[in-house]
């Protein structure tokens, strides 16, 4: 089963708030574009200038982009195996 990955930034007023509301559900992994490498890597190859932002990281390590709808758009493959 994938997992939902949810770009934040750490001065995001917005993203406290998400964080704040998935608490430690573990169906979401929170990941700081300000302060991880990975992060950052994710949302240039994916194109998202925009935080939160939420993803979706299938169990083989692709992870994709999602519409307002939940519908995948654009993917990158095995971006990073520690999913």
């Amino acid at each position: 089963m994938g997992k939902i990955i949810v770009l934040v930034h750490e001065k995001c007023p917005h993203c406290d708030t998400i964080k704040q509301k998935l608490g430690n559900d573990k169906r979401f992994k929170i990941m700081d574009v300000s302060k991880e490498p990975d992060a950052r890597e994710l949302a240039l190859k994916l194109g998202v200038n925009a935080v939160p932002y939420f993803l979706y990281a299938d169990e083989h390590g692709q992870v994709c982009t999602l519409d307002e709808k939940g519908n995948v758009g654009k993917c990158v493959g095995e971006v990073n195996k520690k999913r």
